[in-house]
């Protein structure tokens, strides 16, 4: 079956890494952070701005590989402080209410 390699126009993207794989209808999503097209942390460096920003390259990801955040089954998110998952809770939800 064909592989898609997708890095959309607009976010961060090196030699060796794809920020999705399609394969049929299924698509692979990895990695996504909050960064801008240059790689650099975006804003102010704050979890809010992060998880946001990290959301709006999700979309980028998604509407490249022909879907949409309604067509997600699972996401996973590593926090270095605990203190954070409020935040990107909160933001995850926000991101999904605005699909």
């Amino acid at each position: 079956m064909p592989k898609q390699y997708i890095n959309p126009e607009g976010y961060y993207h090196t030699e060796n890494y794809s920020h999705a794989v399609k394969v049929g209808n299924t698509i692979y999503i990895a990695g996504v952070v909050g960064v801008d097209d240059k790689g650099r942390t975006f804003g102010d460096g704050s979890i809010v701005t992060q998880v946001d920003k990290a959301y709006e390259n999700l979309k980028l990801v998604l509407t490249a590989a022909g879907a949409t955040m309604e067509d997600l089954v699972s996401t996973r998110v590593y926090l270095t402080r605990a203190r954070d998952i409020r935040c990107v809770q909160r933001d995850a939800y926000e991101a999904y209410e605005k699909a």
